[in-house]
C-alpha cells in the first residue's frame, strides 16, 4: 500500500491519485541539500520551468527566494572569512576562490531579466 506524501494530499486531483487510478507505478526520489534554504531555492525554480509563467511571475518567484539566496551568499562569506589574501596564495590556489554572491543578480540572472527590472520589481512589491 502506498500513499501520498504530504505535500500531495489536498481535495485536488493530483499526480499520485491520477497515476492510482490509472494503474500507473507513482515513484519519488529523495534528493540531499545542503541546507533547507538550499531545498526552497530548489523548489522555486522548477516552478520557472512552467510554460505558463510571465517574466512578472519568474520575478516574483526569484524575490521569494531573495531571503534564502541572502542566507546562502552569508553562508559563503562566512566561509572565506579568515582565508588568506589573494597576494599571499600561490597561482595554482587561486583557481580555489569562493565567487561573489550578488543576490540581485541572481535573481535577474533566473528570470532571465535585467537587474533593473528586479529593482523595480522589488519597489512595486509590498
Amino acid at each position: 500500500y502506498q500513499t501520498a506524501p504530504p505535500c500531495n494530499k489536498g481535495k485536488r486531483t493530483n499526480s499520485f491519485q491520477i497515476c492510482t487510478r490509472h494503474g500507473i507505478d507513482f515513484r519519488t526520489q529523495s534528493m540531499e541539500f545542503e541546507s533547507r534554504a538550499h531545498a526552497r531555492v530548489w523548489m522555486r525554480e522548477n516552478q520557472k520551468g512552467r510554460r505558463n509563467l510571465t517574466p512578472a511571475w519568474k520575478i516574483e518567484l526569484g524575490l521569494c527566494n531573495k531571503a534564502d539566496l541572502l542566507e546562502i551568499g552569508m553562508a559563503k562569506h562566512a566561509a572565506t572569512v579568515g582565508r588568506p589574501s589573494k597576494e599571499s596564495l600561490s597561482q595554482n590556489d587561486n583557481d580555489f576562490e569562493e565567487p561573489k554572491h550578488n543576490t540581485r543578480v541572481e535573481i535577474a540572472k533566473a528570470a532571465g531579466v535585467s537587474t533593473g527590472q528586479v529593482g523595480m520589481a522589488e519597489q512595486s512589491l509590498p
